[in-house]
C-alpha cells in the first residue's frame, strides 16, 4: 500500500513538471522595438545585536531608511507608468518595525546625551564611531564635518585620545548632530528643519540635536508604511 500512495505522488509530481516545462516552451514572441527590464531593489540588514536594555548595537536599519529605504520608494512614485519590485529580507522588516515602534540604537542614544553627561569612554566611542561614513563622498560635502575629522586626525589609539583633550564640548556637540545629518538623503537636506543646520554647521543649542533625532525617527517610521501605500507600483517581496 505504501509503495502504490509513493508511486502514484512521483506520478502527480511528473505530470506537473512536463506541465511546466510545456508552459514554459510557448513563448510570446518579442516585440524587437521594446526592452523590457525587470526593476528590483534588494534590501537587507543582518539582525544587528541588542544589550540587556533593548537598546540595537548599530545604526545602519536607522541610517538607511533615512537616506536610501523610503527615498527609492518615492522615486518610484514619480513615475506613473513605472513598476519596481522591492525585497525586503526578514531581518530587515522586523528592525524597521522596531524602530517605528521606538527602539533605539547606541548612536541614537549617545547623540541626544548631553555632552556635560558623556563619559570618558562614551566621547571615545563617539570620536571612533560618529564619522562612520564615507569620507570622500559623505563627510567631504559638509565643511564644519570635514573639519571635525582633520581636528581628529587618523583612527589610532594616540589619535583618539589626543581628541578627547582636544575638543571641546561644542566639537562633540557638532559630532553629535552631523553624524546624524550625514544620514539623511540629500532630498531631506534641502527642506527645513534641516536645511537651516546644514546651512549653519555649528550647531547653538541642545534642542537642536533632538529635533534632528527626531526628524530621523519619523521618517524611518515613514519609511514601513510608504511601501505599502504604494501597493499599485511597488511590490513588496
Amino acid at each position: 500500500m505504501l509503495r502504490k500512495s509513493k508511486l502514484f505522488h512521483l506520478i502527480i509530481l511528473l505530470a506537473l513538471l512536463v506541465s511546466a516545462v510545456s508552459a514554459c516552451q510557448q513563448k510570446v514572441p518579442a516585440d524587437p522595438d521594446i526592452l523590457y527590464v525587470n526593476i528590483t531593489w534588494h534590501q537587507h540588514q543582518p539582525l544587528y545585536y541588542q544589550d540587556a536594555d533593548g537598546i540595537y548595537t548599530r545604526p545602519w536599519v536607522r541610517a538607511h531608511a533615512t537616506k536610501d529605504y523610503l527615498d527609492m520608494a518615492q522615486k518610484v512614485a514619480q513615475y506613473p507608468d513605472i513598476h519596481a519590485t522591492f525585497n525586503f529580507t526578514p531581518s530587515l522588516i522586523r528592525q524597521l518595525n522596531e524602530l517605528a515602534a521606538g527602539t533605539k540604537d547606541i548612536y541614537w542614544v549617545l547623540g541626544e546625551k548631553e555632552v556635560s553627561e558623556l563619559t570618558t569612554d562614551e566621547k571615545q566611542f563617539i570620536l571612533e564611531r560618529f564619522f562612520d561614513a564615507n569620507w570622500n563622498n559623505i563627510i567631504a560635502l559638509y565643511p564644519r564635518y570635514q573639519a571635525l575629522l582633520d581636528k581628529r586626525g587618523g583612527s589610532s589609539e594616540e589619535a583618539i585620545q589626543a581628541a578627547l583633550t582636544n575638543f571641546t564640548d561644542q566639537d562633540f556637540l557638532d559630532l553629535q548632530v552631523w553624524f546624524n545629518l550625514a544620514w539623511f538623503d540629500p532630498t531631506f537636506l534641502a527642506e527645513e528643519p534641516l536645511l537651516n543646520l546644514v546651512q549653519k554647521g555649528r550647531i547653538s543649542i541642545r534642542l537642536i540635536s533632538r529635533s534632528c533625532l527626531t526628524r530621523r525617527w519619523k521618517l524611518s517610521r515613514k519609511c514601513c508604511h510608504t511601501m505599502l501605500n504604494y501597493s499599485g507600483k511597488v511590490r513588496l517581496r
